[in-house]
This record gives C-alpha cells, structure tokens and sequence, in this order.
C-alpha cells in the first residue's frame, strides 16, 4: 500500500498538486495494472457499454458511480494528509476525499481522458478535495465535477467554489 504524506500544515492546493501529481505518474508508470483495476472496478458501472466502448465520454458517469460507493474512511489526525495509491483505494474501495480524487484522476489518465484536482473549503480550516475530468479533447465538452459528496456530475462554471490553485494549467 504505497503512501505518500504530506504534513499537517500544507496548504489545500499543495494537497491537490499532489494527488494530480502521484496519479498521473501511477497512470503512466503502472498503466497496464492500473488499467486492470480500472475496468475491474468500471466495467460493471458503464451503463450499456463493454469493456472496449470504457472510454471517452462513457468514463465520467462510470467514474462517479464508483467514486459514490468508495467507503469514507477519515484520515488518523495526527499524521497529516496521507495519499494511498490509486490502485490501493481501487482494491479496498475505501479512501477519504483526496485518496478517491486521486483514483478518479488516475483513472481517467489510463483511459485517455483529461483529469485534475480541485479544492472547495468547507471551513475555516477544512477544505475538500475532487477530481476534475475533460472528456473532450477539443474542449467543446465542459469540465466535470467528479464528487462522491454530490448525487449527480456538476460541469464546473466560472466562479464556482472550486479553486484550482495552479493545478489546472499543469493537467487540464
């Protein structure tokens, strides 16, 4: 169960920089396994697709279906912020905000689809971390919330309360 921590006093953006960060390298160093989990965990979620249609415009409603029975787990306190691996939180299907934006964003990346992070705070000190995906390449789909928190898929707007930070020009 591979982790990565970051320490109690990093700013939300540094968190969301890191899960783009550590999905994209487990998307492109470990694509084949990654991919495997993937369609294991997708497969049954894509609604009238088979395993070779999971792509594109298919991804993101499969990617919220299985991001909203992923199990809350919330982090021990006193460690900080700990990223598990995609692939870990795929398996146990267990993770808190930022360990299921990691594996949506992950994901996302081995099927070819466009991800980020984003943070919305939800307090004075507590902020919350989702995927972001762009099905489209060309841009002419917009970009969508992926948030086990909310029922449905929300195309992010102008002034919503998700803040990129500086994670959007490096991903999307």
């Amino acid at each position: 169960m591979p982790v990565h921590r970051i320490s109690r006093d990093q700013h939300p953006h540094a968190v969301a920089r890191a899960v783009v960060q550590l999905a994209a390298r487990e998307a492109y160093h470990d694509t084949a396994a990654l991919r495997g989990a993937a369609l294991e965990a997708l497969a049954p979620l894509a609604r009238n697709v088979g395993d070779a249609e999971l792509t594109g415009r298919w991804v993101p409603g499969a990617l919220h279906r299985w991001a909203r029975a992923v199990t809350f787990v919330r982090e021990p306190g006193p460690l900080g912020e700990v990223l598990l691996s995609a692939r870990h939180t795929i398996r146990s299907n267990m993770g808190d905000c930022d360990d299921v934006a990691l594996a949506v964003c992950a994901m996302a990346m081995v099927f070819g689809v466009r991800a980020t992070a984003v943070v919305r705070w939800i307090g004075p000190r507590m902020a919350h971390v989702a995927a972001v995906v762009a099905p489209d390449w060309n841009g002419s789909a917009p970009a969508l919330v992926i948030d086990p928190q909310l029922e449905a898929i929300v195309e992010l707007e102008r002034g919503s309360p998700w803040q990129f930070g500086r994670v959007m020009p490096e991903a999307l």
